[in-house]
């Protein structure tokens, strides 16, 4: 059964089984320029997503939905008010001197939002993927591109939403040590690419096709074999979110057929296995407790200072559950953060927010990754 028709019978019963459901939310504002009643009214929207985002992620739980469903992201919040069938405001006052908080208690219409899936699916933050394999064909390396062909051939086949960059504009496009250290396991160098290509996950791995000779009882057989494994990495944290592989034979016919339909099986077991994990994992990023987001801070040099910063912005931060140091090298430092807002919203509150002495300006942001120069005021 195809995700289209799956997600067309499971919408209208969800929807039917609970029509509306109330929410009680939370929601922030930041106080721009004294600006109070500018802050409330951003906080009250932003109440009304998270209840339409509780409501949302409390419907995609089921089992079913979790292991079929694609990825729907901010385009539903991004309407929340649109699913919002009544709100009253339970509390709301300044959080802190630069933030304004409301809490709420919304009546969201489930159904609406059942409803809203299959159309706005199309419209939803589709991953951006770029498949790197590296081919040998009995033992001698291989540049016909079979493997990535028939991975992104794979995906396709699975679902016209994925965004999948061409394997033969990727190997115009790469530089070629990049690409062999990629190949190689060099997870920084696949990020890199990925992140110069603007992919949202690069599959990087290895495929193998053998031709056997084989007498068995007097009878000769010819048959190929196919190995693929891969990883796929997500760039914006560097994290692999799943390892994989899968084999398949392929008997009679001319060799050269034989094996590349053996690849092409074994391709397709390979993104079957895949496919689950890549799906619950944009589902946590989407709905999930916490964000994942990689956060690089350049222009401290010293670890005095480095620790300063790092204590303000544990405060500083709304909705950051964990702040972890990964490195520090010529006055850069690396950061693992998790928090309820993504990459692109904690990087416009920290240029729009005092953090001490301390003046912040992104360079990069994405949902994942934040990089940004710090500098002391004078």
């Amino acid at each position: 059964m195809s995700w289209l028709w799956i997600l067309l019978w499971l919408v209208p019963a969800l929807g039917q089984e609970e029509p509306a459901t109330a929410v009680r939310a939370k929601g922030y504002g930041a106080i721009l320029a004294g600006d109070v009643a500018n802050a409330r009214d951003r906080a009250i929207e932003d109440a009304l997503r998270r209840a339409v985002e509780q409501a949302v992620g409390t419907y995609i739980q089921s089992e079913t939905v979790v292991q079929n469903f694609m990825l729907v992201k901010d385009e539903i919040l991004s309407r929340a008010r649109g699913f919002v069938q009544s709100y009253k405001v339970l509390s709301d006052g300044k959080e802190d001197p630069t933030t304004y908080a409301v809490t709420v208690e919304a009546l969201v219409k489930v159904g609406d939002v059942a409803e809203a899936v299959e159309q706005l699916i199309e419209q939803a933050g589709r991953p951006r993927i770029m498949v790197l394999i590296q081919e040998t064909v009995d033992g001698e390396p291989s540049e016909a591109h079979r493997a990535e062909d028939a991975v992104v051939g794979a995906f396709r086949g699975k679902s016209d939403r994925f965004l999948l960059l061409d394997p033969e504009v990727v190997a115009r496009n790469i530089e070629a040590s990049r690409a062999r250290a990629a190949l190689a396991g060099d997870l920084k160098a696949a990020a890199a690419i990925g992140r110069m290509a603007g992919t949202d996950l690069v599959i990087v791995g290895i495929a193998e096709v053998r031709h056997v000779r084989q007498e068995v009882y007097g009878t000769v057989w010819e048959f190929s074999q196919a190995r693929v494994s891969a990883r796929a990495l997500w760039v914006g944290t560097g994290e692999i979110v799943t390892t994989e592989s899968s084999a398949a034979t392929k008997t009679v016919g001319a060799e050269q057929q034989t094996g590349v339909s053996a690849l092409q099986e074994a391709c397709s077991k390979l993104v079957d296995r895949m496919l689950p994990k890549l799906l619950e994992y944009w589902r946590k990023e989407a709905f999930g407790a916490g964000k994942a987001i990689q956060m690089v801070v350049r222009g401290l040099p010293s670890l005095s200072d480095l620790g300063r910063f790092e204590n303000i912005l544990r405060y500083s931060i709304r909705g950051l559950k964990k702040l972890r140091q990964r490195s520090f090298e010529g006055g850069m430092a690396m950061y693992d953060l998790e928090a309820l807002s993504d990459g692109l919203q904690i990087a416009k509150e920290l240029e729009s927010k005092a953090i001490g002495p301390f003046r912040v300006e992104v360079i990069t942001a994405s949902r994942n990754r934040i990089e940004i120069q710090v500098s002391k005021e004078e």
